[in-house]
């Protein structure tokens, strides 16, 4: 899976560019947020790796921005929706494209 392709589908989804996605900020993006846990999940990225791409911020970040997120989801079925509706788009496309 390609990170190029899934900040591609989590714009779509919540209407944004991926500027705003991967600008590093001090205040919460909840979109970045969910790209970040996307990525994770996904990619098999190290979080050093996924740090370098969202901005410069440290595995740490990474790690703990999953963890927010995850957690987030389990409480919110609103949230739970749209971010599997993005994964099913991303694994049937990677599914078409191989």
């Amino acid at each position: 899976m390609r990170l190029e392709g899934l900040l591609q589908e989590v714009c779509r989804e919540f209407d944004c560019s991926d500027g705003q996605i991967r600008e590093k900020g001090r205040k919460r993006n909840k979109t970045r947020a969910i790209a970040i846990y996307m990525a994770r999940d996904l990619t098999g990225l190290s979080c050093k790796d996924l740090g370098s791409y969202f901005g410069g911020v440290c595995g740490a970040s990474i790690t703990m921005n999953y963890n927010r997120i995850a957690g987030e989801i389990a409480r919110n079925r609103r949230l739970k929706g749209r971010s599997n509706s993005i994964k099913n788009r991303l694994l049937k496309s990677d599914v078409t494209n191989t």
